[in-house]
């Protein structure tokens, strides 16, 4: 369990659950302790937070609270409610010591991250519905770049959904202040899936910032009525990009993988022009407003659009059932009365003559939300041996691994820089105590006990982008299934 759950911050909020990790500040369920309204809050890490680590949250309650304060505030930017640097303690708890934490409290949306339901689609929205929510999300980011703020992290992740299924755009810490449209960075920060050309892996840039989030934009709307990403970097060397970047169009929808999706020639039109290679060339808000693919809506009398809005969000709502399941999925390992013989293939280990008959007591185990998942597993089994197995089946995957039998835990880093390997291509010297830097994906995967022959494998994404984070936990559970399918003999 997190340490913080149960606790009080800032003598306002009692914590409740965690949410979700961050990269530079964990989000809380916190409820209001005067008028018992719940919010999310943001709390720093402080004792391993980095100076850019505080810079970047700063940067967030900076943006967010000038964002806040205006009048006509759009309904799809995430407000700021509190602020501040409050003590953090047990309830009626003194202390002689005090342990402070900087925190940010935003409205609380329960209806989680749009990039999960995507993800659930498999091959993404209907073109209409994805017309109905991109349109907010564009009036949510064109009212931020009417107030001089570039988003630089637009992406389905960054995108929440409130009671109604409208998108929210959150996480500000990225953002940045454009003067003329302009923005000047040491060096180009964000997702790579979401980055454009402009900014992939460069140093000292001044670029367009309003063009970047266009960008962004360009790759976030092709997820959503795909489900997919064409390209992994937006650089020539990608086996996709590279058509964009020499305007050879026919040959970039050959070879994007759109299986049975077949999506509209508008579409087509208005997503090339949005992840162009010249930023020049791609629209702006008001001008992709008015582009055919756009124009359906405002055809739409009032009665059709609220059908068509209402089919959206009940199509939301049964994803959002299947999401929950997804989070406390159960895999059964069949019992027998030889279970003292159970024996796993050695494969890369020498243990195929040694049965299961250790007992362990793991950590107590918490269930998280969204950004973290756990599998449930019953009956009985070695645990050692268990994750043994399963730390020498997917630790090929990751750059670095790192498997503790103490207590039954693996730490996993994913390098998505491997995008880079060209020679020809700038790589930035990487900063190990740079925790910024989000080419890494750490994944903590521990197995832990609940109740007599129950136990969950919890994964916890520590560090970098939900796209990595969840393509690697989806291939690690099909492994887990097929440990239990094929491989424990009961």
């Amino acid at each position: 369990m997190s340490e913080e759950v149960g606790k009080i911050i800032g003598n306002k909020y009692e914590i409740e659950k965690l949410i979700d990790y961050g990269g530079y500040g964990d989000v809380y369920l916190v409820i209001n302790i005067s008028n018992k309204i719940k919010y999310a809050s943001k709390v720093l890490k402080k004792e391993r937070a980095s100076k850019n680590d505080l810079a970047l949250f700063e940067n967030e309650i900076n943006i967010l609270s000038e964002l806040s304060k205006k009048d006509d505030i759009n309904k799809y930017i995430s407000k700021l409610i509190d602020n501040g640097i409050g003590e953090i303690k047990n309830k009626n708890e003194k202390i002689e010591q005090p342990i402070y934490r900087q925190y940010l409290v935003m409205d609380y949306f329960e209806n989680g991250n749009l990039f999960y339901y995507i993800d659930k689609m498999n091959n993404g929205m209907e073109e209409i519905h994805a017309k109905i929510i991109f349109k907010k999300i564009l009036e949510g980011i064109n009212f931020c770049h009417k107030n001089n703020i570039c988003h630089l992290d637009i992406k389905t992740e960054n995108i929440l959904l409130d009671k109604d299924f409208n998108p929210v755009i959150i996480d500000f810490g990225l953002s940045h202040k454009c003067k003329d449209s302009m923005v000047k960075l040491e060096k180009g920060r964000g997702t790579y899936k979401y980055m454009c050309p402009e900014i992939v892996n460069k140093k000292n840039i001044t670029f367009n910032g309003i063009k970047a989030d266009i960008f962004s934009l360009g790759v976030l709307l092709f997820n959503l009525v795909t489900g997919k990403y064409c390209f992994n970097v937006a650089i020539s060397q990608d086996s996709c990009y590279k058509f964009i970047v020499k305007k050879n169009y026919e040959s970039f929808w050959k070879v994007v993988n759109l299986k049975n999706k077949i999506i509209s020639d508008d579409l087509k039109d208005l997503y090339i022009r949005m992840i162009s290679r010249d930023p020049n060339e791609r629209p702006s808000i008001e001008e992709i407003l008015e582009m055919n693919w756009m124009k359906e809506l405002k055809d739409l009398d009032e009665g059709q659009y609220e059908k068509i809005e209402n089919d959206m969000r009940e199509n939301f709502l049964k994803l959002a059932k299947t999401i929950e399941g997804d989070n406390n999925e159960e895999l059964k390992v069949e019992e027998k009365n030889d279970h003292k013989n159970t024996k796993i293939p050695s494969r890369s280990m020498d243990d195929e003559n040694k049965s299961f008959d250790s007992e362990i007591r793991p950590k107590k185990f918490d269930n998280n939300k969204f950004a973290n998942h756990s599998l449930k597993i019953k009956g009985y089994f070695n645990p050692n041996k268990f994750m043994n197995y399963l730390s020498e089946l997917i630790k090929k995957d990751f750059d670095y691994f790192k498997f503790s039998e103490e207590d039954l835990s693996m730490k996993a880093i994913f390098n998505t820089k491997q995008y880079f390997e060209n020679e020809d291509i700038e790589e930035e010297n990487e900063d190990e105590d740079d925790d910024d830097n989000e080419s890494k994906c750490i994944i903590n995967i521990s197995l832990v006990e609940s109740e007599q022959d129950e136990y969950y494998i919890q994964f916890l994404r520590e560090k970098g982008g939900i796209e990595e984070y969840y393509e690697k936990f989806v291939n690690i559970k099909r492994i887990i299934k097929e440990i239990i399918d094929k491989y424990i003999i009961l």
